[in-house]
């Protein structure tokens, strides 16, 4: 099997382990999403009657709190805790004994998970936003450019 094949191997079993116990992911989802509508109706209760503060009108912020969700749900604990637990219970040592780089293998199967995951919050978000009355995007394509680049530089950090 070629090197990359081993990493894509990675990455499908990560996501298979993460959806192995589904409940437990859609729990994890509809918490999730929870979250998101709680600091949504926190700050339209803030932005009531007030067309902006310090600078930002509500459909600003609006996009900015379903952005930073979607961010930390990606970019998110879970990548933390993955090698966090694979310390705990002691599988580190037989990751170091394989034949892959253990931090090129860790980020493939994180990646997978996240893309994962990511495409599923995605669409939560998209119908959140349309029910909130949509989001405001970036004004020019440079701008959106450099989003997307952060984005994933801090995927990879």
């Amino acid at each position: 099997m070629s090197l990359v094949g081993r990493y894509a191997a990675l990455a499908s079993a990560a996501v298979q382990q993460r959806m192995a116990y589904r409940n437990a992911f859609l729990l994890s989802v509809v918490s999730q999403l929870l979250v998101a509508l709680s600091l949504i109706y926190l700050w339209q209760a803030v932005y009531a009657g007030r067309p902006a503060l310090s600078g930002f009108t509500w459909p600003e912020l609006k996009t900015y709190l379903l952005l930073t969700f979607f961010t930390n749900v990606v970019i998110g604990w879970h990548s933390e805790m993955a090698v966090v637990g694979r310390i705990l219970d002691g599988s580190v040592a037989i990751d170091l004994l394989k034949p892959l780089d253990f931090q090129a293998a860790r980020l493939v199967e994180i990646l997978g998970v996240a893309l994962f995951e990511g495409a599923v919050m995605l669409l939560v978000l998209a119908v959140l936003a349309l029910a909130l009355g949509g989001i405001e995007f970036p004004p020019d394509l440079t701008t959106l450019g450099l989003a997307l680049l952060s984005f994933g530089l801090g995927a990879l950090i």
